[in-house]
């Protein structure tokens, strides 16, 4: 599902030593907080993101009541790939069942893009590819040390407030003075169900984790 391919950053206040680049950083804010464009409280705006042209940001109102698999509350998991769609270059749709439509429509536990949806994703990155026999072979085990590219797939804060990033297959603890001793490790040896290339991540205040990736645009 295409609103699962940003790459992500949720930043915390505290400065720290590694500066790594990320695509896409994604914030819970409540009213003004330094973009021009104030959230409102609970109900009325939810969240907000910006094209691809502007950075792709996306903030959601930390006055809601963000909740998933559940219909009390906003779902969180239906704003953001609504918002996660603006970031990578849509449009609002003027098709009503369109997960682009220009509204909210509260919970659907059967949620699936709408062909409106996955047309228009398809449009600026193309369709998925089947064709077998053309799969490049893997490449060489490398030394995945993270300061040699400071580019990462993902990067959260936990509940407890450390610092984990993603990149391919493995993961990092960062603190105040760089690599937590110990790391890089495999991302299976933490979250076992969980693959590689992570897309996105973000830990909401309830104290869950939530993991995004890109699984095709068709």
């Amino acid at each position: 599902m295409y609103s699962r391919s940003a790459r992500v950053m949720v930043l915390s206040d505290q400065s720290y030593r590694i500066r790594l680049q990320v695509h896409i950083e994604i914030r819970f804010e409540v009213g003004e907080h330094g973009d021009g464009d104030p959230f409102d409280g609970p109900g009325g705006t939810l969240a907000h993101a910006y094209f691809p042209v502007y950075g792709g940001d996306a903030h959601f109102d930390d006055s809601e009541r963000w909740t998933i698999k559940t219909y009390r509350g906003t779902n969180l998991f239906q704003v953001a790939a609504h918002e996660f769609g603006h970031s990578l270059g849509l449009s609002h749709s003027d098709v009503k069942s369109a997960l682009m439509a220009p509204f909210y429509r509260g919970y659907d536990p059967h949620f699936i893009l709408d062909q409106d949806d996955v047309s228009a994703i398809q449009a600026l990155y193309g369709t998925k590819t089947n064709s077998r026999g053309s799969r490049p072979l893997p490449p060489a085990e490398e030394d995945p040390a993270l300061c040699k590219d400071p580019k990462v797939d993902a990067m959260f804060n936990t509940k407890d407030g450390e610092i984990i990033a993603f990149k391919g297959k493995h993961y990092w603890k960062l603190t105040d003075n760089g690599v937590a001793s110990g790391y890089p490790r495999r991302i299976t040896s933490t979250w076992k169900e969980l693959p590689s290339n992570i897309d996105a991540a973000f830990t909401y205040r309830n104290g869950k984790t939530y993991f995004f990736k890109v699984i095709a645009f068709a």
